[in-house]
């Protein structure tokens, strides 16, 4: 009887640490001269999930975070601009600008993101006050906002630009490009190591 109990609390702790995941990312597109040295990181088809997760909370990787979120002006960059049953027709929608720059902490456990906040901590501690842990949403788009660069880099206005999704552009502060990265997703509670 004994021997069945601690068999079966076993197993449940097993499928409880196996079941707790968190989303990550990875850099699909490096800084090029052609993009005026910005990058994208996204959450990459077959890798990552933001519904339930697509690794490990018990894995050790950096977090993926922003310094000066939403303050650079957007650069022109280059993307595929058709995507049909797209939520922008221009692709727009995932390709936006984080208006800063992507960096990274040392490895952390995905359990010791808590929650948000306790990404944003881990980030500053590392990385200065400006910084904050990256989001599912952190890139901003204007619709059609690769159809005259010129005028894009001139005239890019925060007010107008909305949140997209699935990727975003930046500039690079010692990105490991082989890595994955924690990134939270705000409204997906089982997509992340913590809660919302």
């Amino acid at each position: 009887m004994n021997k069945t109990f601690l068999a079966v609390f076993l197993a449940l702790l097993v499928c409880q640490s196996l079941s707790k995941m968190g989303m990550t990312w990875a850099v699909t597109v490096s800084p090029v001269e052609s993009n005026n040295w910005v990058g994208k990181i996204e959450c990459d088809s077959g890798n990552c999930n933001p519904y339930t997760g697509d690794t490990d909370c018990a894995t050790s990787l950096p977090i993926l975070c922003i310094l000066h979120h939403k303050v650079i002006r957007r650069p022109f960059y280059d993307f595929a601009r058709n995507c049909v049953g797209c939520a922008s027709t221009d692709n727009s929608y995932y390709n936006g600008w984080i208006g800063g720059v992507f960096a990274t902490t040392k490895l952390v456990k995905g359990s010791a993101i808590i929650n948000r906040a306790a990404g944003d901590s881990l980030c500053r501690a590392e990385l200065g006050t400006s910084a904050v842990m990256a989001e599912f949403h952190d890139g901003f788009w204007i619709s059609y906002m690769n159809d005259s660069p010129a005028k894009i880099k001139v005239n890019w206005n925060w007010s107008s630009s909305v949140p997209g999704a699935w990727g975003a552009w930046g500039y690079f502060n010692s990105i490991k490009t082989s890595s994955r990265m924690w990134t939270w997703v705000n409204d997906q509670p089982t997509g992340n190591c913590g809660s919302l």
